[in-house]
Parts: C-alpha cells; structure tokens; sequence
C-alpha cells in the first residue's frame, strides 16, 4: 500500500526519537542490568535507556522474547510523534483500548494493515516480514536494487526487504534466509527503531 502522510504524519519534520519507546515492564537501568543483553545489543540498549526510550523487564531485558503486534505498533506511534486523539478511529474489534489510539493513527496514515478489515491480530506475534513492510510505509525507504539473496522472500515483501536491506537497517537470519514468517524479538525491533533514529518520515 502506498503511504498517505496526511495530517496525522505531515507535522514530522523527521524521527527524533523524542516519544518513550516503551516495553512493558518497569525497570529502566542500563544494558549492563539486564543480563540477557549481549555485546551485540549493548550499544543499542544503552543508547535508548539513556534517552529515556525503552525500559525493560524487572529482571530482564526480553532480548529475544518475541513481540505481538499490538506492543510494536504502540512503539511505532510513540516514536514517530503521531497523533493518537484525532486519527479517525479504526474498525478493528480486538484492539485493547490501550493501543486504539496508536493503531487508528497508523492506520490512517496507510503504515498498518489488519488480518482484515475488522481484526488487526493485535494479540498475534509480527514476523519479520510485517515488520518489514511497516517500517518501509512509515520511513518511506526506497531499494536501490531489485535484487535479493533471500530464499524466503515472497513478492509481498521482496521490496521492503530490500528497502531495508540496502538502507542498512537489517540483514537476513543467514546468507540466504530473512526470516521472513519468524517472529520479531524486542531485540531485533530496538536494533531497527535504533537505525532508523536519523532518517526522515518524508
């Protein structure tokens, strides 16, 4: 779907990071706390804890617990400052009154889909795939190549894969595998909000 930036996304002169990206959960130490924080995600975390984006579990981090789709898409509307009160209220059914004004936001701006027209899945885990395909919509990526390594790639996703691929944003499972239909880990999505940090919503 082609992104519409109306109202709702247009005050963004770019991503800042200034809204909290939040986890649930209630500590909101360092990356050195968590003990389920390797090297590889160190930098990341400190950085968001740092500026007070991210808290984690009491006694961990949940690097590699899997994320639903209703906890990244409040993420998402938190990072990308959009307007949670005035978006035209979405027609899912089984959206958590919590996450409503999040997900009409992201809805109106053409950055989410549902399973249909009246289920967004809110419970369900996002692969990487969707993941993908939301972060292309909400940052506008463009690939440089239409060409992929990846076995796993479908025509849905092919070019927001290689959107992110080539913006640097994210690289395959191995050489040959996105992971297209795994489940995105809090890990992985703090490693792709924290990339994207500098580039513009248009």
């Amino acid at each position: 779907m082609t992104p519409r930036f109306n109202r709702w996304t247009k005050r963004m002169a770019s991503i800042a990071l200034a809204g909290a990206l939040v986890f649930s959960g209630v500590s909101s130490a360092n990356a050195t706390t968590f003990p389920d924080v390797s090297d590889r995600y160190k930098e990341v975390v400190d950085y968001l804890v740092d500026n007070y984006l991210i808290i984690g579990f009491p006694d961990r981090f949940g690097t590699h617990e899997a994320v639903k789709r209703v906890d990244a898409v409040v993420i998402l509307a938190k990072v990308l400052e959009l307007d949670e009160v005035d978006a035209p209220a979405a027609s899912f059914t089984d959206v958590p009154s919590r996450a409503q004004g999040a997900i009409s936001a992201l809805a109106a701006a053409g950055i989410i889909n549902g399973k249909s027209e009246t289920r967004f899945g809110a419970e369900d885990p996002l692969t990487r795939g969707e993941m993908a395909l939301i972060l292309q919509r909400a940052y506008q990526l463009e690939a440089a190549s239409d060409t992929l390594k990846f076995t796993d790639v479908s025509d849905r996703y092919e070019e927001a894969v290689a959107a992110l691929v080539d913006n640097h944003i994210t690289l395959g499972k191995t050489p040959v595998q996105f992971g297209t239909k795994d489940s995105i880990t809090r890990g992985e999505l703090a490693i792709f909000i924290y990339r994207l940090k500098d580039h513009k919503t248009f």
